[in-house]
C-alpha cells in the first residue's frame, strides 16, 4: 500500500554504503499545519538514492511512499521507505 505526504524538503543525508551491495540515504521533509509542525524522515534505498538529486533543501516536493516494519532481535523497527519525489512550483503542480 503506498501512501504520499507533501512538505518543505529540511534535511538531505550523504549517501550511506551499509555493505558492498547495498546503500541508503536518508531525507526529511517538513509539514506545518497551523501551529503544529511535522518532521518525517524518510529513506531511500539502493538506486533511488539518486531521487536526492533533483531537489534542494527548502523545496516543496510530495514524496511517495511505503511503510515497512521489521523485527531484529526482539526489536521492532519501522520505516518509511520513499520511491518517488516530486518537486512542487509554488502553485503546487510538479515541475
Amino acid at each position: 500500500m503506498g501512501y504520499e505526504a507533501e512538505g518543505t524538503i529540511h534535511l538531505i543525508n550523504d549517501t550511506v554504503d551499509k555493505s558492498a551491495t547495498f546503500k541508503s540515504r536518508e531525507f526529511v521533509i517538513k509539514q506545518t499545519n497551523g501551529e503544529h509542525v511535522n518532521f518525517m524522515k524518510f529513506e531511500l534505498i539502493q538506486d533511488r538514492v539518486s531521487l536526492l538529486d533533483a531537489v534542494n533543501v527548502g523545496d516543496t516536493a510530495k514524496v511517495y511512499f511505503d511503510v515497512r516494519g521489521r523485527e531484529w532481535q526482539g526489536k521492532y523497527f519501522t520505516n518509511l521507505h520513499a520511491w518517488k519525489i516530486e518537486a512542487q512550483q509554488s502553485d503546487g503542480n510538479p515541475f
